[in-house]
């Protein structure tokens, strides 16, 4: 299936063929647009939705659009907290606004004259978010200097489940789990006609 594929380092679509026709369902309750989606991982993300939501309603409607969680805003250190363990980090780092940054991280983007450079960092042990390095590209992250999605797991007991901070949407995404179609793998609609009908914005964790 040939389809555009929202890229988070080049921020635009990017034509692709993806295999089984990999797509997302939505549904907008218009009474005060509140959304949700299905995540398809790798290829869909909580990221790559809203960052290609945010483009189509900018360019249809010519206005700017913002895309938030309908959960309580918090930091990356505040999220960080609330999770056992990090399994993803997705990094997008863009030049010092004043030409040369202290950081290291700073200097790597001036030194090599970069307009911007993306991290995807893995590890289901765990990503150590302690160093030094780690530890100046979160600065950076709670500053609104760079852009950075990441996914945390919440243990409890044998059940695990997975949790998604973006800092576009300025905090945590809901994440629940729905029925989907066997055949295709995508989430039915009435599954998700289901959960907008009883999403309440602003709600925590």
């Amino acid at each position: 299936m040939g389809t555009d594929h929202w890229d988070d380092g080049q921020l635009d679509f990017i034509p692709e063929t993806l295999a089984g026709g990999v797509a997302s369902p939505f549904v907008i309750r218009l009474s005060d647009f509140a959304a949700v989606f299905q995540v398809r991982s790798p290829v869909i993300r909580v990221a790559s939705f809203t960052g290609a939501l945010r483009v189509i309603l900018r360019e249809q409607m010519d206005e700017q659009w913002e895309i938030s969680s309908p959960a309580k805003e918090k930091s990356f250190e505040e999220w960080r907290k609330t999770v056992d363990k990090i399994i993803r980090l997705s990094v997008r780092l863009v030049p010092p606004s004043s030409g040369e940054g202290e950081s290291e991280t700073d200097q790597l983007i001036t030194e090599m004259r970069l307009d911007s450079a993306s991290l995807e960092l893995k590890s289901e042990s765990g990503i150590e978010t302690n160093g030094s390095i780690a530890q100046q590209i979160l600065d950076h992250v709670d500053c609104g200097h760079v852009q950075a999605s990441a996914t945390g797991v919440r243990e409890n007991g044998e059940v695990s489940a997975e949790t998604v901070w973006d800092s576009q949407l300025h905090g945590e995404s809901l994440i629940t789990t729905i029925a989907v179609d066997q055949k295709t793998g995508e989430a039915t609609f009435e599954s998700l006609f289901e959960e907008v009908e009883t999403m309440e914005l602003g709600e925590t964790f």
